[in-house]
């Protein structure tokens, strides 16, 4: 199953979801992420508690019964 979601967040909040991800029990593969940001350019660096929109592509698996 793939979907394609688009959120709002920090960066924090980001990077416990991805950890809550790869410790979930459903077998995921995150295909791509975008991060935009109304700031402008940072030049590289990500401000932990700046909100960012990230664009994910995830693909779920599953054994049919």
């Amino acid at each position: 199953l793939d979907s394609q979601e688009t959120v709002q967040a920090r960066y924090d909040n980001f990077i416990s979801f991805t950890k809550d991800l790869e410790n979930n029990l459903r077998i995921a593969d995150i295909a791509a992420i975008d991060f935009t940001s109304d700031k402008g350019p940072s030049l590289g660096k990500i401000a932990p508690t700046s909100s960012y929109d990230y664009n994910f592509k995830i693909k779920t698996y599953w054994l049919k019964n």
